[in-house]
């Protein structure tokens, strides 16, 4: 009798716990639609189409990021809004307005002289900076570039995130909006609001001898000693830099926060112009990145792009 109370007790211990999760994944569910409609409304987009959670796979997990949901309308033929919302930041991450996008692409195949009908540059600013003011952004982004995709008939704007004058190394927003008619046509952010010490201690040079070293040390030692008058330096910039888990290492989720931002040197090492074609060691229109700890001269992490 004792044995059998056990196995009911661990019986009714899994079974609220199952209970507790599904509620918290549906409870979740609902607050990620919920913000995609705040969204809409917030942006002016008539979306008169239900919204709903897509189920991930294994292969779509590791793409979008494990802490991220996928949702899109249904009961259309075509789908009219898709977008992307991190659990972790609680937002919107990345937004695509399907049935925009479809109208410009008619308006662009049954158009010949399609560019006569583009908005100014001007124009294009002001839609865009409209946009980029309702999505309650931090105050510290500076505007980088705007953009006229010709082909697509796009206007493109891209924000970077600064501390201190100094950028984000992946954080961003980017906004495009239809050239034709100002709609828009979809937005990507990823900003994080870690933050971190950013007066460096170790010096340019100090950083590219220890990059160097590293990507030196990359090479088995015979191969370096033929190849290393092939490459070089092509940059060397401070910039604050994501420091992530194992686990974001291993998985690659992408939508995925580091718990931890540092100021760190860049550089940026490539084939020297013209010795493009002098070594298979290096996939070629591929560059190596070093990132050295600005602080203490330690290698934090690399992307170091060789090919034996």
């Amino acid at each position: 009798m004792h044995i059998f109370k056990q196995k009911l007790f661990l019986l009714a211990v899994v079974l609220i716990s199952s209970l507790i999760i599904i509620y918290n994944i549906h409870k979740s569910d609902i607050s990620s639609i919920e913000s995609v409609k705040y969204l809409c409304n917030k942006l002016d987009i008539d979306n008169k189409s239900e919204l709903s959670v897509h189920r991930k796979n294994i292969i779509e997990s590791m793409a979008y990021g494990i802490n991220s949901k996928l949702i899109y309308s249904v009961n259309t033929r075509n789908r009219d809004i898709f977008a992307i919302y991190d659990c972790n930041s609680r937002m919107v991450t990345d937004f695509s307005n399907d049935k925009e996008d479809r109208l410009l692409k008619d308006i662009v195949k049954n158009n010949n002289n399609i560019s006569t009908k583009f908005s100014s540059e001007n124009a294009a600013r002001a839609i865009l900076s409209s946009i980029y003011a309702k999505l309650d952004l931090p105050s510290n982004l500076e505007l980088a570039t705007v953009t006229l995709d010709n082909t697509n008939a796009e206007w493109i704007a891209r924000w970077i995130h600064k501390l201190h004058g100094i950028d984000y190394e992946n954080d961003y927003v980017i906004i495009t909006i239809s050239a034709v008619n100002g709609e828009l046509l979809g937005f990507s952010r990823r900003i994080t609001n870690n933050e971190c010490k950013t007066n460096a201690k170790i010096t340019r040079k100090e950083a590219i001898d220890t990059a160097y070293k590293k990507f030196s040390n990359s090479f088995p030692k015979d191969l370096w000693a033929k190849n290393n008058d092939k490459f070089e330096v092509k940059s060397a910039e401070l910039k604050i830099v994501e420091v992530k888990l194992l686990f974001n290492k291993i998985f690659n989720t992408l939508f995925s926060r580091p718990y931890e931002v540092k100021l760190a040197w860049v550089v940026e090492f490539d084939t020297k112009k013209g010795m493009e074609n002098k070594t298979i060691f290096v996939i070629k229109n591929d560059v190596s990145f070093i990132r050295v700890d600005a602080l203490t001269n330690n290698i934090l992490n690399s992307d170091i792009n060789l090919v034996f």
